[in-house]
């Protein structure tokens, strides 16, 4: 089965003083209504369920992220013992997914990116599932 990590864990220290850490940059409403966070997981939408997407993400920011997703199941959030940065974060959430189904096939996304055409990111993500599939 496909699943879809997000990144959720950094401060956004490049974007001071715009983001902190009780205000990180994936819960920022750069772009219209919605935070990036938000933004993440509505471009996941038609590709897969919500049991389908994780989020890895530091203690102290699940509680606000999962309000901005209500709809993401809570075992969904994978905590960081201590934020590491990318690679940890993907090993981390590997290791989850790989619990959960041995057969997984992840795609791991940032929950900070502006994506202009969300129709061709779902296209490009859609094939990329399909040549994963393949082997």
């Amino acid at each position: 089965m496909y699943y879809a990590l997000i990144m959720a864990g950094g401060v956004g220290t490049r974007l001071w003083p715009l983001s902190r850490h009780n205000r990180p940059k994936q819960s920022l409403r750069l772009f219209g209504e919605c935070t990036m966070f938000e933004h993440a997981v509505d471009r996941l939408a038609p590709l897969f369920q919500p049991e389908q997407i994780f989020v890895v993400t530091g203690a102290e920011q699940v509680e606000a992220l999962a309000a901005q997703a209500p709809e993401l199941p809570p075992e969904n959030f994978i905590v960081e013992p201590e934020g590491r940065g990318t690679a940890p974060c993907i090993g981390l959430g590997a290791i989850h997914l790989r619990r959960r189904d041995s057969q997984a096939v992840m795609a791991v996304l940032t929950a900070d990116h502006f994506i202009a055409e969300t129709a061709r990111f779902r296209q490009v993500l859609a094939a990329a599932a399909q040549v994963a599939e393949e082997g």
